[in-house]
């Protein structure tokens, strides 16, 4: 998560079952004046989730995955590639691109 004075970029890894979705818990506590959106990050955090979505077994995937999806943000892959160019687009203030990428934006 990244927070600017104007901005709020909640990063999630797809696979991170400790990430969350914020923006339904603390939508009245958001000023108008806030950026706010949701950033995911979609890559499979390994091989074997990769597998197991494959065969269709999505549920199972998601558990496999979690400990390398909740510390993939920062690694030396296309997960931490998304996140370091989220997190360079907040530090520029490039809102039109971070909103290109936005879910839910508010």
């Amino acid at each position: 998560m990244i927070i600017n004075s104007d901005e709020w970029i909640n990063i999630i890894h797809s696979s991170d079952l400790v990430a969350y979705p914020l923006k339904a818990a603390i939508e009245n506590e958001i000023s108008s004046h806030l950026l706010f959106c949701h950033q995911y990050v979609w890559q499979d955090a390994n091989g074997t989730e990769l597998t197991l979505r494959n065969m269709g077994q999505s549920d199972m995937a998601m558990v496999i995955a979690a400990e390398d999806a909740h510390s993939s943000y920062f690694y030396d892959n296309l997960d931490g590639a998304i996140t370091a160019r989220i997190i360079t687009y907040n530090l520029l203030g490039e809102t039109n691109k971070l909103l290109e990428r936005c879910v839910n934006p508010k």
